[in-house]
């Protein structure tokens, strides 16, 4: 049983009972064979379940809500999942998924241990989850556009925000602290791919990979100032250690994590590394 709540400005709330630029985009390669993607349409029943588990489990155990915000008089409708009390003494955090899935999926280890630190800022981006749109536009300004509009109507305009990526995220992450430097203090970037793909929105799931991969000025990493942590396991066969050297030697005030004996899943592998990594730069623990 839910109970949706429309306030004023476009935000509905639900409470359940239950330097030079790198041009990256010519060494992306997807997961190699042997990581078996978990689709929507071959297990539906299983993944619907665990979906609702998830929910319940990032409201129960991570103070966490769903809210959903509408922006251009609902053409674009972006679904956030928030700290449900905004604590003064922490810090923003916004935390970008990846290609594939949803936000919960991709931070299921994440968010309990980052929730006691920070206030929570997740949104499911554009075409993933429960985010959709009429707009024909598949550029990553867009998704920036529709993040940034997003938080800016919960109360994120003021700046001092720090961004967790991952994957496609980072390109979103890199271009909001591009277009709006003044709301972006700190960046966190780890590549990963999902594990689990939706049948929902397929189509314009791979119009977005397309015009990622054929545009070479919307796959352009910029020498951003905002200062930025890298993250990278040194036997990550999707995104060899090099991909992220390269990234670091690009970003100017950038500085790097290699994680040893970990592959591409940093977050699977080595959460509480990563967490703890996270929560000592945004915070600027030393």
């Amino acid at each position: 049983m839910s109970l949706t709540r429309l306030h004023s400005n476009g935000v509905h709330e639900t409470h359940r009972s239950s330097s030079p630029s790198l041009h990256f985009h010519r060494d992306i390669s997807l997961p190699k064979p042997r990581f078996v993607s978990i689709r929507y349409f071959d297990y539906p029943i299983l993944i619907n379940l665990a979906d609702a588990f998830l929910s319940l489990y990032f409201i129960t155990f991570c103070d966490l809500r769903p809210i959903t915000v509408d922006l251009n008089d609902g053409e674009t409708t972006v679904h956030f999942w928030v700290s449900g009390h905004r604590r003064n003494n922490r810090p923003d955090l916004v935390m970008l998924h990846g290609y594939g899935g949803n936000s919960k999926w991709q931070f299921i280890h994440q968010v309990s241990d980052l929730s006691k630190s920070f206030n929570l800022f997740i949104p499911d981006l554009v075409f993933f989850g429960k985010s959709h749109s009429r707009n024909t536009e598949r550029t990553v300004e867009f998704q920036a556009r529709s993040v940034v509009g997003g938080l800016k109507r919960l109360g994120c305009s003021e700046g001092g925000l720090a961004v967790y990526s991952i994957s496609y995220g980072g390109f979103v992450a890199y271009r909001i602290a591009k277009m709006w430097p003044e709301m972006i203090e700190r960046l966190v970037d780890r590549e990963q791919w999902s594990g689990v793909m939706y049948e929902t929105n397929r189509k314009e799931l791979v119009e977005l990979a397309k015009n990622l991969l054929e545009r070479e000025e919307d796959a352009e990493f910029y020498a951003i100032s905002q200062k930025t942590l890298i993250i990278w396991g040194d036997k990550d066969e999707v995104f060899p250690l090099e991909h992220g050297r390269r990234l670091h030697r690009h970003l100017p005030n950038s500085s790097i994590e290699i994680l040893k004996d970990i592959g591409h899943g940093v977050n699977i592998e080595a959460p509480t590394t990563l967490n703890n990594l996270i929560t000592s730069f945004v915070l600027d623990v030393s």
